[in-house]
């Protein structure tokens, strides 16, 4: 699955909490007892849900990220 770079479209926060909406996937941030936490949550995910690969790319196509051997709960 590619992800490619897009501007954040809405923003929701409540107290300690932020989420990012971007297309094709959510960021969120967590303020709690163990530091920050971060994590993101796909719209749509391919395959089988073990041993993917997601790579983000940015506006011209370049892979900028890639996040190897997934699994889906």
């Amino acid at each position: 699955m590619t992800v490619a770079s897009s501007p954040a479209r809405a923003l929701q926060k409540t107290q300690g909490w932020v989420s990012y909406r971007h297309e094709g996937l959510s960021a969120w941030y967590l303020n709690g007892p163990l530091g920050l936490e971060q994590g993101s949550e796909l719209d749509d995910a391919d395959g089988d849900g073990r041993g993917e690969v997601v790579r983000l790319v940015d506006a011209e196509g370049r892979v900028a990220l890639t996040y190897a051997d997934l699994f889906v709960k």
